[in-house]
């Protein structure tokens, strides 16, 4: 990777290659989040096949909920969600050239421009 690569440019990874510590972050947060929101679906499926538990839910699922928001909470907060996303995004542009992807965290939507156009 060289000096010129966006991931580093954008503060995603280090010298060395690998995520900084601010992505490395963002990435354990994210994380944490999408296992809350694992924990809700899968606690919400099981109250689906139970009628007792289905009709509990709107009280046995705000904990889940509860512990959804509190993982995004710290993922904004201590993640550096808007920070790593705004850099992400930069990295996505269809104006960035960019010439190795991040393995970790591959971009979502992949833009090019139509050379025919």
């Amino acid at each position: 990777m060289n000096g010129d690569d966006p991931a580093r440019r954008a503060g995603l990874i280090g010298p060395d290659g690998t995520a900084t510590p601010r992505y490395a972050q963002y990435l354990a947060h994210q994380r944490q989040h999408q296992a809350a929101l694992a924990a809700r679906e899968e606690a919400y499926a099981r109250a689906l096949r139970d009628p007792r538990a289905l009709q509990q839910w709107p009280m046995t699922g705000r904990a889940y909920q509860d512990a959804v928001d509190d993982a995004f909470d710290r993922w904004l907060s201590l993640g550096h969600k808007r920070e790593v996303e705004a850099a992400l995004d930069a990295l996505r542009s269809p104006d960035c050239t960019r010439t190795t992807e991040h393995p970790s965290h591959p971009p979502r939507h992949h833009h090019e421009r139509n050379s025919n156009a």
